[in-house]
């Protein structure tokens, strides 16, 4: 759920308002929720496959530097940019057209919270948002009659996605931990950034990356704190 971004910013030589508005014809809701399914392979592989912390981080890093280059790319090369967008309309969100996609975010994060936070609390972060971001979009497109901050997002979408990602981090850690991480990505996931930092910047802002990171972080930090280790 992000901020509509302004229509008239632009990126190195891309005209989308002719594609950009391709992507709104279907709704691409349903789609990226499943899409946001994916999210919960990651953790799970770490925790069972692959738990050497330096070596899934690489792995993630190599990924994540994928996704980078190719949007990078598209930048660069309108044609590219069209061609990827069109292919992947049910996939991605109109303003993607001229920022990073949604997945370089979210092996960024992925990345980060892995290499430097405690294993089931970095698991549990990016747990919370695969399942309580999706959740939140459709139930903020669906019964989002409260709008915070002059924006889209809506109180009930924040209500939804604490509850579940509450009820995720209850499966890893302590209440104690898990109501800390749950409020913490609700909040990062209506933060007014825009009217702090401006549309411009905060367009280039993204759930995928601020939820984990921010939750990862809030957790870690209470856990030391408590002398909890895990």
């Amino acid at each position: 759920m992000k901020e509509e971004r302004d229509g008239d910013e632009t990126i190195a030589h891309l005209d989308d308002t002719h594609f950009s508005a391709e992507l709104t014809k279907p709704d691409t809701g349903i789609l990226r929720t499943l899409y946001h399914g994916f999210g919960l392979v990651i953790p799970t592989i770490y925790l069972t496959l692959v738990t050497d912390r330096i070596l899934f981080s690489g792995i993630l890093l190599a990924i994540f530097l994928g996704f980078f280059t190719a949007d990078i790319l598209r930048f660069i090369w309108p044609a590219w940019n069209k061609l990827i967008t069109r292919t992947l309309k049910g996939f991605i969100k109109s303003d993607e057209a001229t920022r990073f996609n949604g997945s370089t975010y979210y092996f960024l994060s992925a990345t980060l919270v892995i290499f430097f936070l405690p294993p089931y609390i970095a698991a549990t972060a990016i747990f919370m948002l695969s399942v309580g971001d999706p959740i939140a979009c459709l139930v903020g497109r669906r019964f989002g009659t409260i709008k915070l901050f002059g924006g889209e997002k809506s109180l009930q979408g924040f209500l939804a996605l604490f509850i579940f990602a509450f009820a995720v981090g209850l499966i890893l850690l302590p209440w104690q931990l898990s109501i800390i991480g749950a409020f913490a990505a609700a909040v990062v996931e209506v933060f007014p950034f825009h009217l702090i930092v401006g549309k411009k910047l905060a367009r280039w802002l993204d759930d995928n990356a601020t939820i984990p990171i921010t939750s990862g972080w809030a957790m870690t930090g209470v856990a030391v704190l408590a002398g909890w280790s895990g």
